[in-house]
């Protein structure tokens, strides 16, 4: 037995006699007269309760003050059966609470007993029972393997139980029960190496003490095949302590089918043969192994064919089905063979093997009529044109693709007939738009009838609203040219066989189309339509066809507000461009939006677009930009015949701009660009940050002020990272003197604001947010001394033995440090390469292999693989001593040898004077060869195709070099994974990983650029790895590595290859404005046309060049206004290549000799005959895409700040010039400057980027255009069967210095003079440092700049301060000073000091003084050892200043040197004031609470407990709930469940009212509800959909909300829940656990609802409230209380109201689940938010709750993130919850005041006044502060309301408390220190440091927590990444659980802010460095809720000792 007693002072002990007067209490208490007794009115747990965190007892009184959380307790709590550790506390003064340290096991009975001689504070005796029990009762599954569903023969079964299970019982309570058999099944254990085995294969591993928590069991018969059988766990299961189970639990499972084969093969109809054409396949129920399966045979009349495996399969993999790949031969028969005895993996033999030899027939080849570009293609005018004959008898031909159709197949054909008459030219386009519209619609599809007819309306399909189970048309079936008029008939050839009515052989056929235009073909063929849609009827084939020479291609890009265009005409035949073409734009529907004609180069430029990318034209189905072009017949292109030719936007298919690996933003807004100069960017709290602002837009030619329709931002916003707390200030925009546009602000940061990031950004009245700038917050100690560490000699460090390391450290201010001792560490860790202008490029080495794993098909990866270590220390803590210089040198030695890339990270740690060990940190790169290999490819291609790949070669710097030799090789990457049986129906997959060298695939050198392409096939289909390799000329090696996939053929879904893209090299990365760019187009072409197109945010510049196949470069003239980057793209077309034999010469080319032998020598050579599936020869085009930066000179302000001295005394003043020039030298006459002078030591710790104006306004552009091209449409040429005839167609002494502000000067607007000239004065103040002075410049709209110069305060002897920061009350510190002296004498300086604590009457203490001898140049710490002192008297202090005066003066000199420093220091609590208790209650209308500061709290000097009571006032605890509408309001998504949550959420009728109308479509034919509108009956509907739907709306209306059901609707889906309760519907689907009866429960509660539940369908549920879910428990409490003829209901009541008191834990004011991990059953739209919320509103039925409801409401409330919950379904049960409560508790209006006295105590009454209030997200509330009483005595706090209304009062008792053991009260938190670096073993001294692990356990989750732990007096937490901050000794620092949403590292403490801390367990780490030596207090680690501060947990510590450094 454990017994746990909680604290009790010894003398309120008392005897066991006191047992016999609790006894007679408790009869007393029966007796009249009884209410003068304090009474127990919730005692929780009770009776038999699984998962137990925490008894709670609630009296009818107060028991105790409030005050004290460790009281004496009211009870002591006994268990036996297990192991029992907890802590006891009093949440207030009625309610007490023992927390167990973790959830009690089962087996454990448990006793509290009262105890004796209890009172009430108010004396009264407790009279109840003198003791409670409670127990966890027997051992329950809460795993089980399987789960579910199918299962094996002779399955064994994996149980886990929640505690320990004797053996012995799990076996004889345990049977199992077969369909077909009617008696029990005994089961036996499975023990020894099966067990182990079962175990592995789970990849569950059990600790010593849970061996007894898994059993393994197995039926003792074998089970028949088929059936369905239950796993029935009955009562007696036990515990080793005897405590057995009540309730019979049963497992669900369905045996598998014996095992079988069954054939496949693709047919065209049920009974018909098999398609030779498609593989056939069979199949097993269960694997068999590879060897069987290779002696299945396929006999065909040409012989045996053996089946078909994967590749890379695994030879020992199990094989589930075979497969023999197609053709076969038609009409034949084949026999399907399988080896005799074939069985499973299991052993099963085949059961229906007698099928087999199997005998299958192949059917003849399936009809076929295809053409090869449906819906849509280009036919070539002149495609069938030979050189030098008339057009008018080669027309263009329509290629079809035919097989086994008819000989006189009939096809129509019509024509959108080119404009004739000028009146409907308008109305040609949309003749074209509308049948091509029609034909994509109809291309093999399917649609109903209304949505066929909408269709052929020219309406949208979408709109219209088909009745249920409408059927499908396929529009195959259906002809689209029947009845049109012009529609002709189109002649096929006919067969020239006898006969000539044979079905037709594969054969490709043409169909002419002599006219040029736009043509609708339609083959219509009943053989195809008997064979593919099963009926007599024909089946119809159309495609769409374009009959021109024209080519139409089109350029789309942004505009200033608007789109641009350009369209670009030219031949298919030749490739040339077309002048004076008609162009026409047009949107989808038609609608003309411009119009003009082409120029000579074949162009035609638009302007001011309307943008109608995506706007959806419902007539046509289409969407974009429709671009036509004309030529009229007697153009000279034409050659006598009108042509037109179109192109859609969207056609741009494989030459989308995001392929070409640019950054893209295609918007038509004009990007607008606002930057913010910060005076500062690293600040302080308390301090201002200062602002400048400027707004532009980005243009074409550079920048413009935002137009008159873009309204300007008029909010600034001030955010801060991870709290997301915001501060908003109005903004007001100027312009300047030459025409700019900015604005100023300042923004005082608050004492007390959070440390970290904050974003500044602006936003306006459409809520569009535009980033601007950031700034940190942090505390911080400016370092004294600055340095540089470099390593190396210079170059880059390649492949080093050693590296040589030169150290110079010298004071800020000015001059080495001289002797100044150091300590050098090394990091090598890996290092990711990139190179900026090669971002497509990977530069990663290659991956090492991976090893083989296991896993099983139940469980994944426990995800803990741990990690390769990537860093390695090469050097720690060498010694160094620095020169009179202030320099020194070191090499490191022995460096490892490189085979990739490194990193090499140089520290160097000293003692900084300011008080800091400090480091200086410097990150040089390391290579492994002299040069750096680099390659680019596509990431996939499939087997045996060609894959361009790119290498290439750089210097370390990213310079190419010429001449490197590099070879590519290839690597395979096989995973494979193999099933392997285990024993009874468990399987474990071996994954073996395989590397396969495929050799080198390719060699050569690079080019000028650095550059090699090669083409290389490879043969393995997976994932390939490709490696360059490059040697320098040392022969030294660097890899390269990417990954490609390569596919086999035919396995792509996603689309197939696209070469339309090629390489635009760029000669060189950057150009200066002025400069011609060069760049090398790598086309396939020997000639072609190109169109050069200059474009960023439009298309800046075209022209039009022939590229020579010798020679293809272009060039292009840089020009300023495109910096800081522009794209050039290469548009390159070929025409038709055509067949010139050289006997060719004599039939036409002797006419046209010039012609004939340009055609000869390119054409000719390039020439592919077409075949009858592709054609090499068409028209063809390729585009090129490439970024060149571009040089700023155009943009660029030259600034010159020039100071009239560079040294100052302080406090002097400097006199400082700036000029600013353009870049030619002129003036910038009238410019605007915002200057600042900073402290240097600032920006060594953080530099101020914001200055950089240029960089900031001048960011790298995205490219904006769109290339879309009709060229992609040709279909080509064919070899045809036959060709038909023409038949129609269709971002001295020295002042005392104290005034340390590391700002100077900020003046935002300087006014430059007509020379771009000004003159100001810098005030200097007391620090000797260097001050930077920057000047920030801008010009107009488009100039900027910045130029800066630095300056120096200092004296002849300097004392720097190395104070900590902050120190504790009675901290023992050494107090350092560090004294320089600066001139080329020795001197003799006398120190003395002067502290004065805080308070105004306490004297300053002048602390002894020191002298000390300084030599020449050289500086000596001294010090004081200083004793901190208390905090001045009153109750609330929780700091203070100590002021300390120390005084330098040169000694034995008269006029020497001397100076004087006044320095603050914080004091704060070594013990804090901290919240012990509170308690909430609504004043109705007065509250009455004893009070009592805790026993042991500290008191100030004049005996007053520190702290007090705070009253927090709110006047109510729902509040409206702005955030959940915001939520709902924003939500975007539409399913039913979601609308429906959002109308209840906002409490919309109108949105509700129209999905009740629409929602009859959402329910199945049993009334269940479908989250989506139901097409057909196939469709089913959802019972916990259904459910939530009747639930919620239900409590809709119990909330006063009109949102009722339809009656008729409502009835129809309780009687769908009825029959799904009952078992008549059963829907079974996909869950991560049995959740049947779950789902039952929640359709019975909502039954339950409306009366319709009934005590019969409790049937088939296994009642088990303690093992469901809370959801679960919830509805079945709900249906308790609604169903009254439920067998013993009141019992059951009672028992599950225990359950789920149970699971909730006190937590302070609120009430929190203690089993929210297990309560996530997400997939039936439940979860910890959503059962808070339902509780809530239970608990406002059900009697002997309400008590608790508002701590439901707080709990419930408190668990929002930023003002909602996380899903719809728990905002909308939320806000109806919480309308409820307001309802009950919150009726009327708060008015009037409250007071707050503490009666006996003077001065201790106050008033608060509603009228008021301030408001807190809408909701008024206030506070009262109290002092406690006099220590040791108690008051009582007296809050009454006078006025109308019931305000709440939550009262918060705060104190200082030291600790002396650990609290929990609601969290637990333990810490551990390990030594990270420390000088002397075992001790700390000054420069050492720790990590510490701290360790937190939530009992419940909780939103905003914050951990706290502390850190001695002047130390520094590392990692904020500021400039002094060490990587190294932060390397290893782990995290696990939650994740912090900010960090604050101050002098005090580490914090860390969760916005979410789940229940469970978390840990943190983190790294200290020591810089005093002395005796610290470390107050107690902490970790709390922020909101309910009552909810904590903490740990003491231990004073820490720190010693000087050895």
């Amino acid at each position: 037995m454990t017994q746990i007693v909680a604290r009790m002072d010894k003398r309120e002990r008392r005897g066991y006699w006191w047992a016999a007067a609790a006894c007679l209490q408790a009869v007393l208490a029966t007796m009249p007269g009884s209410g003068q007794a304090a009474q127990v009115v919730r005692f929780s747990p009770e009776g038999e309760v699984a998962r137990v965190r925490q008894v709670a007892i609630r009296f009818d009184e107060a028991m105790v003050p409030l005050g004290d959380l460790q009281a004496s307790p009211p009870a002591t709590v006994s268990c036996n059966g297990s192991t029992i550790t907890g802590q006891a506390r009093w949440i207030d003064a009625k309610n007490w609470a023992f927390d167990f340290a973790r959830d009690l096991p089962p087996g454990v009975k448990c006793t509290v007993r009262m105890a004796p001689g209890l009172k009430s504070e108010a004396g009264k005796a407790y009279a109840g029972k003198p003791e409670y029990r409670f127990e966890t009762g027997g051992p329950t599954v809460v795993s089980a393997r399987p789960g579910g569903g199918e299962i094996e023969e002779d399955q064994v079964f994996a149980l886990r139980f929640n505690g320990p299970a004797t053996a012995g019982s799990v076996r004889n309570a345990t049977w199992c029960q077969a369909q077909g058999l009617g008696e029990r099944i005994p089961v036996r254990l499975v023990a020894g190496k099966e067990r182990d085995a079962v175990l592995g294969a789970l990849h569950w591993k059990l600790k010593a003490d849970e061996v007894d928590t898994v059993h393994l069991l197995a039926c003792q018969q074998r089970l028949p095949s088929g059936a369905r059988m239950q796993l029935v766990l009955g009562s007696g299961v036990a515990t080793p302590s005897g405590l057995v189970t009540r309730d019979e639990r049963r497992f669900d499972y369905t045996v598998r089918e014996p095992f079988t084969a069954s054939f496949t093969c693709e047919r065209e109809r049920a009974q018909s043969p098999c398609t030779p054409l498609r593989p056939i396949s069979l199949s097993f129920s269960a694997p068999i192994s590879r060897k069987d399966a290779e002696h299945i045979l396929l006999n065909t009349p040409k012989g045996p064919r053996a089946p078909q495996f994967e590749p890379q399969a695994a030879r020992d993999a199990p094989i589930s089905s075979v497969s023999f790949k197609p053709p076969f031969a038609e009409k034949t028969e084949l026999t399907l063979s399988v080896p005799a005895g074939l069985k499973d993996d299991s052993g099963r033999v085949l059961s229906n093997a007698e099928l087999f030899p199997l005998k299958v027939g192949m059917a003849a080849m399936p009809p076929l009529a295809k053409f090869p570009a449906a819906p849509f293609g280009v036919l070539e005018r002149f495609g069938e044109l030979p050189k030098g004959k008339p057009a008018v008898d080669y027309p263009a031909l329509l290629p079809v693709t035919l097989r086994n159709v008819e000989a006189d197949l009939p096809a129509q054909g019509v024509r959108a007939q080119a404009g004739t008459v000028r009146r409907l030219k308008v109305d040609d386009d949309g003749a074209v738009l509308r049948w091509y519209g029609l034909v994509r619609r109809l291309h093999e599809g399917s649609w109903t009838r209304g949505e066929l007819d909408a269709i052929l309306a020219g309406r949208s399909p979408s709109a219209v609203n088909n009745p249920r189970n409408a059927p499908s048309i396929e529009t195959r079936s259906i002809s689209l040219l029947d009845g049109v008029a012009g529609a002709r008939k189109l002649a096929i050839p006919q067969l020239v066989e006898p006969g000539g009515k044979a079905p037709r052989p594969f054969e490709v056929v043409g169909i002419p189309l002599p006219e040029a235009g736009f043509h609708v073909v339609e083959i219509a063929s009943p053989m195809l339509g008997e064979a593919l849609l099963g009926k007599p009827a024909p089946m119809y084939v159309r495609t769409a066809a374009l009959v021109t020479n024209l080519g139409v291609h089109f350029k789309l890009a942004r505009g200033p507000g608007k789109m641009t265009a350009l369209a670009w005409v030219t031949t298919l035949d030749d490739g040339k461009p077309v002048a004076n073409a008609a162009v026409a734009l047009r949107d989808c529907s038609g609608k003309l939006l411009a119009s003009g004609r082409t120029d000579a180069a074949g162009l035609a430029s638009f302007n001011g677009l309307d943008d109608v990318r995506e706007r959806s034209c419902d007539d046509t189905g289409l969407s974009g930009y429709f671009v036509s072009a004309r030529i009229a017949a007697d153009h000279p292109q034409a050659r006598g015949q009108a042509d037109m030719a179109f192109v859609m936007s969207d056609w741009n298919q494989g030459i989308e701009s995001w392929r070409f690996n640019v950054p893209t933003d295609t918007g038509a807004v004009p990007d607008v660009r606002v930057h913010t100069i910060f005076d500062r960017t690293l600040l302080r709290a308390g301090e201002t940050v200062s602002m400048k602002h400027m707004i532009r837009t980005e243009t074409a030619n550079g920048f413009a002020l935002p137009g008159a329709g873009d309204p300007l931002p008029e909010k600034l916003v001030i955010q801060h990272e991870g709290s997301g707390q915001t501060y908003e200030q109005p903004v007001q925009w100027r312009s300047t003197a030459t025409g700019g546009r900015s604005a100023e602000s300042t923004f005082a940061i608050p004492a007390a604001a959070k440390l970290g990031v904050y974003t500044v950004s602006f936003s306006d009245g459409k809520d569009h947010v535009l980033d601007s700038g950031s700034f940190r917050v942090e505390a911080f100690r400016l370092p004294v001394l600055a340095g540089t560490l470099k390593a190396g000699s210079g170059g880059a460090l390649v492949a080093p033995a050693e590296v040589p390391l030169n150290l110079e450290v010298h004071y800020v201010s000015g001059g080495g440090a001289a002797g100044l001792p150091v300590q050098v560490s090394a990091l090598l860790r890996d290092k990711y390469v990139r190179f900026a202008d090669y971002d497509s490029y990977a530069f990663t080495a290659p991956r090492k292999a991976q090893k083989d794993s296991s896993g099983d098909e139940d469980e994944g990866e426990d995800g803990n693989t741990p990690r390769d270590d990537a860093q390695k220390l090469v050097a720690d803590k060498l010694p160094l001593k620095l020169d009179k210089n202030g320099g020194g040198t070191l090499t490191l030695k022995n460096v490892p040898r490189l085979d990739a890339p490194k990193d090499l990270v140089v520290e160097s740690g000293f003692a900084d004077p300011n008080g800091e060990i400090q480091t200086l940190r410097q990150t040089v790169p390391m290579w492994p060869a002299g040069v750096v290999a680099g390659i680019r490819t596509e990431s996939w291609v499939s087997v045996r195709q060609k894959l361009p790949v790119h290498a290439v070669a750089l210097d370390p710097q990213g310079r190419p070099q010429a001449n490197v030799p590099i070879s590519l090789r290839a690597q395979a990457r096989i995973t494979t994974s193999v099933r392997k049986r285990v024993v009874g129906g468990f399987y474990r997959y071996d994954n073996r990983n395989e590397n396969k060298d495929l050799g080198i695939v390719c060699e050569g050198r690079t080019d000028a650029q650095g550059r090699m392409q090669c083409d290389v096939t490879l043969p393995e289909a997976g994932q390939v790895e490709l490696i360059a390799q490059a040697r320098d000329n040392a022969g030294r090696v660097s890899q390269a590595a990417t990954s490609v996939w390569v596919t086999r053929q035919g396995e792509l879904w996603f689309g197939g290859e696209n070469n339309d893209r090629i390489d635009l090299l760029p000669e060189k990365k950057a150009y200066a404005p002025g400069e011609t760019a060069v760049f090398q187009v790598r086309m396939p072409f020997r000639h072609a046309t190109a169109l050069v197109a200059v474009e960023r945010e439009g298309v800046l510049e075209t022209s039009v060049v022939e590229l020579n196949g010798r020679d293809p470069t272009v060039r292009v003239k840089v020009r300023p206004e495109w910096g800081p980057n522009v794209y050039v793209s290469v548009l390159a077309l070929r025409g038709r290549l055509r067949e010139v034999p050289w006997y060719s010469f004599f039939t036409w080319g002797w006419r046209q000799p010039t012609e004939w032998w340009q055609a000869f020598r390119s054409e000719g050579r390039e020439y592919a005959a077409p075949s009858a599936l592709v054609d090499l020869s068409k028209p063809a085009f390729r585009l090129g895409l490439a970024e060149i930066r571009v040089g700023n000179e155009g943009y660029k302000l030259d600034v010159k700040v020039t100071p009239d001295k560079t040294s100052y005394p302080v406090r002097g003043k400097a006199q400082v010039a700036v000029q600013v020039k353009l870049p030619d030298g002129r003036p910038a006459a009238n410019g605007e400057v915002a200057l600042a002078a900073v402290d240097e030591a600032l920006l060594e710790l953080m530099p101020n980027t914001s200055w950089d104006l240029l960089d900031a306004m001048l960011r790298r552009r995205s490219y904006g255009v769109q290339t879309a091209t009709a060229q992609m449409e040709i279909i080509g040429r064919r070899h045809y069967g036959r060709k038909a005839v023409p038949a129609g167609g269709g971002g001295g002494k020295s002042p005392t210095r104290e005034l340390f502000d590391t700002l100077l000067l900020w003046n935002p607007r300087v006014q430059l003079d007509g020379e771009g000239r000004a003159t100001l004065t810098v005030p200097l103040n007391d620090s000797l440092t260097r001050f930077r002075i920057v000047a920030v410049a801008d010009l107009g709209v488009g100039r900027f700049g910045n130029g800066s110069a630095t300056i120096a305060a200092t004296q002849d002897l300097q004392l720097i301060s190395g104070l900590p920061p902050l120190v504790r009350e009675e901290d023992r510190y050494r107090a350092m000073f560090t004294l320089r002296n600066t001139t080329q004498r020795v001197m003799t300086v006398q120190a003395v000091a002067r502290v004065s604590p805080p308070g105004q009457s306490v004297q300053p203490q002048a602390l002894a003084a020191q002298t000390v001898e300084i030599p020449a140049g050289e500086s000596r710490e001294i010090g004081w050892d200083a004793a901190a002192p208390l905090l001045p008297a009153g109750s609330s202090a929780q700091d203070g200043t100590v002021q300390w005066e120390v005084e330098a003066t040169e000694a034995g000199k008269t006029g020497g040197a001397s100076d004087r420093v006044k320095l603050s220091q914080q004091l704060v609590p070594a013990v804090p004031l901290t919240v012990q208790q509170a308690t909430l209650a609504q004043l109705a209308p007065n509250l009455s609470v004893p009070v009592r500061a805790p026993q042991g709290a500290l008191a100030d000097g004049a005996g007053q407990p520190r702290g007090g009571l705070q009253v927090n006032l709110q006047a109510s605890l729902a509040g409206g709930m702005p955030g959940v509408r915001e939520w709902f309001r924003n939500y975007p998504f539409s399913c039913l469940e979601q609308r429906a949550s959002r109308a209840i959420g906002l409490g919309d009728a109108a949105q509700w009212n129209a999905l009740t109308t629409q929602l009859p479509g959402y329910l199945d034919n049993d009334g269940l509800a479908s989250y989506f509108p139901l097409q057909n009956d196939g469709n089913a509907g959802s019972e916990v959909l259904t459910a939530y739907l009747l639930a919620v709306s239900d409590e809709a209306v119990r909330a006063g909300l009109p949102l009722r059901l339809p009656d008729e609707t409502r009835a129809r889906m309780e009687s769908g829940l009825a029959a799904f309760i009952e078992g008549r519907i059963k829907r079974e689907r996909w869950a991560p656990t049995q959740d049947l009866e779950v789902r039952k429960l929640a359709a019975l509660e909502a039954l339950s609802r409306s009366g319709h539940a009934q005590a019969r369908m409790l049937g088939s549920i296994q009642i088990l409230p303690a093992q469901w879910p809370t959801s679960a428990l919830l509805d079945w409490i709900a249906v308790l209380s609604r169903v009254q003829d439920i067998p013993q209901r009141e019992e059951r009541l009672a028992q599950a109201q225990q359950i789920l008191r149970s699971r909730l834990t006190v937590q302070g004011t609120r009430l929190a689940f203690s089993t929210e991990r297990g309560d996530n059953w997400w997939w039936l739209m439940s979860g910890g938010d959503l059962n808070a919320a339902r509780l809530l509103a239970l608990s406002l039925d059900l009697p002997g709750w309400k008590d608790e409801s508002a701590q439901l409401a707080t709990g419930l409330l408190g668990r929002q993130m930023r003002g909602a919950w996380g899903t719809t379904t728990a905002n909308a049960w939320g806000s109806l919850a919480i309308t409820r409560f307001a309802q009950a508790f919150e009726k009327t209006p708060v008015s009037g005041a409250t007071r707050v006295t503490l009666e006996g105590v003077p001065d201790a009454s106050r008033s608060f006044d509603w009228a008021r209030a301030g408001k807190v997200d809408g909701v008024a509330s206030g506070g009262i502060s109290l002092p406690w009483p006099r220590a040791g005595e108690s008051a009582t706090l007296q809050a009454v309301q006078q006025g109308a209304g019931k305000p709440w009062a939550t009262v918060r008792a705060l104190a200082a408390v030291p600790l002396a053991a650990p609290l929990s009260a609601g969290y637990r938190i333990t810490r551990s220190v390990t030594a990270v670096e420390q000088a002397v073993a075992g001790r700390w001294s000054r420069g050492d440091t720790y990590r510490v692990k701290l360790e937190i356990d939530a009992q419940a989750d909780m939103t905003w927590v914050v951990v706290s732990d502390p850190v001695p007096a002047g130390a520094t937490i590392l990692g904020s990444g500021l400039g002094r901050d060490s990587e190294i000794a932060t390397r290893g620092e782990r995290r696990k659980g939650a994740w912090p949403a900010f960090t604050e590292r101050t002098p005090q403490a580490l914090r860390e802010y969760y916005a979410y801390m789940p229940r469970g367990s978390a840990t943190v780490e983190y790294t200290v460095r020591l810089n005093n030596a002395g005796e610290f207090a470390l107050p107690p680690t902490r970790v709390e809720a922020m909101y309910a501060p009552d909810v904590f947990g903490a740990q003491p510590n231990a004073r820490l000792t720190v010693g000087e450094r050895p």
